[in-house]
């Protein structure tokens, strides 16, 4: 089955807590709580609500970047950057899952080598979150799903309309931010990625 996995932002919503309970209510596979313009203090503390949010869903929390948060909040999924990854494998013990971000073959294959769980790449198309980024395109991330063993994600761009063809093309699943950050009906997305 196609993993769906949503990305925070909570500029792109009304009150970040209510949509992440109407899209954990959606049964996404996960969480992603990006919000990278956060202090560690105030990620944490909001980290903190989110995980009491998600609660008893199935779905799977992932703290960005912010190792020592996660830790402290006993949250055993990460999301790292790929540099961020490197330069923290001694904590990889402490994890159940690392998702890590990729942006081309070879970071994608020392990932796996190095332990990743899954790796996100991206951008797939272009989007508003990276203004003037090129999209990276379906043949890149054929390359690079052909290139592991491991699951990848595709990111960046990404809405219902499109999900299939990013699957299509080898991932596992995608990464929604702004669709389901903006969506007052995220079980139809949900439902449309799914069909």
């Amino acid at each position: 089955m196609n993993i769906i996995v949503a990305v925070t932002d909570r500029k792109l919503c009304k009150d970040l807590t209510e949509q992440v309970k109407a899209i954990s209510d959606a049964k996404v596979d996960a969480i992603i709580l990006r919000e990278k313009d956060l202090s560690e203090k105030e990620y944490k503390s909001l980290a903190k609500e989110i995980a009491e949010t998600v609660g008893d869903t199935d779905v799977v929390l992932f703290v960005n970047t912010f190792i020592e948060t996660a830790i402290e909040l006993k949250v055993k999924n990460i999301q790292l950057s790929f540099e961020n990854f490197k330069s923290n494998l001694d904590k990889r013990s402490y994890f159940d899952s690392i998702w890590v971000s990729v942006h081309s073959v070879e970071e994608a294959i020392e990932s796996e080598a190095l332990g990743a769980d899954l790796v996100i790449y991206g951008n797939v198309f272009e989007t508003d979150c990276k203004p003037g980024l090129a999209a990276k395109g379906l043949k890149n991330l054929e390359a690079v799903c052909s290139s592991i063993n491991i699951p990848v994600l595709g990111i960046g761009g990404i809405d219902e309309e499109n999900a299939k063809t990013v699957i299509k093309a080898g991932a596992r699943g995608v990464c929604l931010m702004s669709a389901f950050m903006s969506t007052d009906r995220p079980s139809e997305i949900v439902s449309k990625i799914r069909d």
